[in-house]
């Protein structure tokens, strides 16, 4: 019995299972199986049955035969992957032999250590590795995230050298999108600054994957209100993974849909802030100083940033006060603290903060100082509104670039709806590779608007190393009216 086609090739058995079968019923034949009188069906045999049959097994066949392949295509992609794993995984998560859940820190670990470890590209480098591949993939995942936040930041100064989407999202107004270029302290609460640099600056490999809780401002501008908004948002940071050479941190946290929604504002809220206004923040007010906020001001000096006048005074207020000012350094023999505490009590500070025409918010206010025999007239030194506009510091001198830049201030979830505004200073800098332009916060002040004060606390940037606090209330002198100033101050709203 042939078991080939008449006149036909010989089958490839590899390729055609049908044929093997008719292979194997040959060779029991020729074992004595036809002495059943059984014959030797092909498959183009009249009974059909067994071609049908072979037929049908054959489809089968094949699609095992490609499941199978499929399988063993995937087996070998996860055992490439786990190698990869493997390998980054240097004996730091030492393996218990139960299995365990791949958490998404661990997995952005892993993929920062490995990124890390890669050579560096050359153009004689060939086609980027399946594992490279795959790295890649993690951290344009980890850019593109919305719903986590992560932020790669310079230990030395704090400053956030890169960010994600979610971030971006969660600060949205443009020169604070993402944080990036800015100092990481310089958006913290001042209650959480401390703690947040020592996370930070003195990060050891024990101390990855702690987390800490940290209050950060949240930036967005309203187009119908035309206000750059700003909140405190408390946010859990995780010290995700530290570079080898300790020189970057990479920190993580999670939001919800509320943390990267717009910040928003409606009528009630606007009836509400004025009215606080009006009666807490409009009059005559007297500076008076709590703890280091004299230091903050010295520190501020040192740095070129404290000046008399601004491009809204005249020249006559510009002449006396560099003379009161020049006085004072004299009597306090150059030592800043002298000096500050002789201005603070010189310093007489006239606010103004109402409703313009459109109904947005503005600032205004004017300063005299009082010395010995000399005596400033009163310099229209602010005007701004909480917009983000960058404008000329008034008080502070735009020296060596400085500007100012101010945004009213939401409160914090659960806390009191005090009305208040968050001012800064910056400066402008080249930040990154391509020298990207950025204006980075040097000082950062809140205005809470309370009953007969305006409380003044903040922090300021002295150093990579260093922030000092400045606190301090302007306290209202019912006794010091002024009608000329406060009609000018209203004409200039």
């Amino acid at each position: 019995c042939d078991w080939r086609a008449p006149g036909g090739p010989e089958p490839d058995l590899r390729r055609d299972p049908a044929a093997v079968m008719d292979l194997q019923h040959a060779v029991a034949k020729k074992r004595g199986d036809e002495r059943n009188g059984a014959g030797c069906p092909s498959r183009t045999s009249s009974g059909g049955v067994r071609g049908v049959y072979g037929q049908a097994r054959s489809g089968a066949a094949q699609r095992k035969q490609r499941q199978r392949a499929m399988e063993e295509d995937t087996k070998q992609r996860l055992q490439r992957l786990l190698s990869v794993v493997h390998a980054v995984n240097d004996g730091s998560r030492p393996s218990t032999g139960a299995r365990k859940t791949i958490l998404l820190d661990g997995l952005l670990e892993d993929a920062i250590s490995h990124i890390r470890k890669l050579p560096p590209k050359t153009k004689q480098q060939s086609a980027p590795s399946a594992s490279t591949d795959m790295w890649g993939t993690v951290r344009g995942a980890m850019k593109t995230a919305r719903t986590i936040g992560t932020m790669l930041v310079r230990t030395q100064d704090m400053r956030v050298v890169e960010s994600n989407a979610g971030m971006e999202l969660f600060s949205s107004e443009e020169k604070f999108k993402g944080y990036v270029g800015q100092f990481l302290e310089m958006v913290a609460h001042t209650d959480d600054v401390e703690s947040l640099r020592d996370a930070v600056q003195h990060c050891t490999p024990e101390t990855v994957g702690k987390t800490l809780s940290v209050r950060l401002m949240r930036f967005c501008y309203e187009e119908s209100s035309q206000s750059l908004l700003a909140q405190f948002v408390q946010k859990d940071l995780r010290v995700s993974h530290l570079s080898p050479d300790g020189e970057s941190v990479l920190l993580t946290t999670s939001f919800s849909a509320s943390d990267i929604a717009p910040l928003a504002t409606d009528a009630a809220f606007w009836t509400e802030w004025f009215a606080k206004v009006s009666a807490n923040a409009q009059g005559s007010f007297r500076l008076q100083s709590v703890g280091s906020f004299r230091e903050a001001w010295a520190a501020l000096a040192s740095k070129g940033m404290v000046g008399a006048g601004s491009d809204n005074s005249n020249a006559e207020s510009n002449r006396a006060s560099q003379t009161v000012l020049g006085n004072l350094w004299r009597e306090g023999m150059g030592f800043g603290e002298a000096v500050m505490h002789a201005a603070e009590n010189a310093c007489r500070m006239y606010i103004w903060i109402a409703p313009n025409s459109e109904g947005r918010p503005r600032v205004s206010g004017a300063s005299c100082l009082k010395h010995g025999g000399y005596k400033t007239p009163w310099n229209l030194c602010w005007g701004y509104h909480p917009n983000g506009q960058l404008n000329p510091t008034g008080v502070l001198s735009n020296m060596g670039g400085l500007v100012a830049m101010s945004a009213l201030l939401l409160p914090e979830k659960g806390e009191d709806s005090d009305a208040a505004l968050v001012n800064f200073c910056l400066t402008p800098d080249a930040f990154g590779p391509t020298n990207q332009a950025v204006h980075t916060i040097e000082a950062a002040v809140r205005f809470t608007m309370l009953e007969n004060r305006i409380e003044h606390l903040g922090h300021v940037r002295a150093g990579p190393s260093k922030v000092i606090t400045r606190h301090a209330y302007f306290v209202r002198d019912h006794g010091a009216r002024v009608p000329t100033v406060e009609k000018s101050l209203q004409n200039s709203i």
